[in-house]
């Protein structure tokens, strides 16, 4: 089975109002906070804060941006430098995220993927991380709880 990310919705450019969320999230047995967004119904997260998370793991990345080109490229085993601002939340409502024509590779291949921009930052939709970088999560709705199962396969 061949899992697919969130193309693009909008144009680039295209303002929505994010919701900051509180969903606890699970990741090797431990319960953590983290800063997310909802857009649409479903949680984005600031691609450098997924990279802090995880840091260490087995699902670890690297993150670098080329000025030239102005495209994001992520190598999955790579080491990831962290910036220092990763998991803070300085997000304060209203939110305004805006659709970003922002460029993706991952391991060299080019990915279109939605992507939104808050405050400089780019936001991914947390499943099409964990379907770009072949990892289970799960969503508990009784308890708004999210597990992150790093050594599983992407499912739905």
């Amino acid at each position: 089975v061949t899992y697919s990310v969130m193309q693009p919705t909008r144009p680039a450019g295209t303002q929505v109002t994010a919701v900051k969320t509180n969903n606890p999230l699970i990741l090797n047995g431990t319960q953590m906070e983290f800063p997310a967004v909802n857009i649409d119904g479903y949680n984005w997260l600031k691609l450098r804060d997924v990279a802090m998370l995880l840091k260490g793991t087995v699902k670890e990345f690297s993150l670098t941006y080329d000025d030239t080109t102005k495209i994001v490229d992520i190598t999955t085993g790579g080491t990831y430098a962290p910036l220092g601002d990763e998991l803070k939340d300085t997000l304060t409502e209203p939110i305004t995220a805006i659709a970003s024509p922002q460029q993706i590779r991952l391991n060299g291949q080019t990915v279109a993927v939605a992507v939104y921009n808050i405050n400089g930052y780019n936001y991914f939709r947390l499943r099409d991380i964990a379907i770009l970088l072949d990892f289970g999560v799960d969503y508990a709705e009784s308890t708004r709880i999210i597990t992150l199962n790093l050594s599983e396969p992407y499912k739905e």
